[in-house]
C-alpha cells in the first residue's frame, strides 16, 4: 500500500491530468459510460483487487484517453557536451532535444 501511496503522491499531476481527460470523456460518449458499469456490474459483484484485470472495456478506455491525451506529451534531453547524432547530426550542450512520446 506504501508503494502506491508513493506513487500516487509523486505522480499526482498526471494522475490528476488523465482523470480530467477521462472523465470529460466519458463525459462526451456516454455509450461508453454505459459499457462500462455494465462490464463493472457483470465481472466485479463484489470488489476485488484480482478483478480488475478482466475489466478490458475499461483498460481499452484508459489506454485511449493516454493516447489522444498524454499526461507528460513531450520529454526534453540536453547533452552534456556537444556530441553526434548516429544519423551525424551535431549537437551543441545549449540545445534542447525535445521528443514528442
Amino acid at each position: 500500500m506504501n508503494v502506491v501511496l508513493r506513487f500516487l503522491i509523486a505522480g499526482r499531476d498526471t494522475i490528476i491530468s488523465a482523470l480530467t481527460w477521462f472523465f470529460w470523456l466519458l463525459s462526451k460518449h456516454p455509450e461508453a459510460t454505459t459499457k462500462i458499469r455494465q462490464e463493472i456490474n457483470k465481472k466485479m459483484p463484489k470488489f476485488d483487487p484480482v478483478d480488475l484485470n478482466s475489466l478490458v472495456y475499461l483498460d481499452g478506455v484508459v489506454c485511449e484517453t493516454l493516447r489522444l491525451y498524454p499526461s507528460v506529451s513531450f520529454n526534453h534531453k540536453s547533452p552534456a557536451k556537444p556530441d553526434v547524432f548516429p544519423s551525424g547530426h551535431k549537437v551543441d550542450e545549449s540545445w534542447k532535444i525535445i521528443i514528442s512520446i
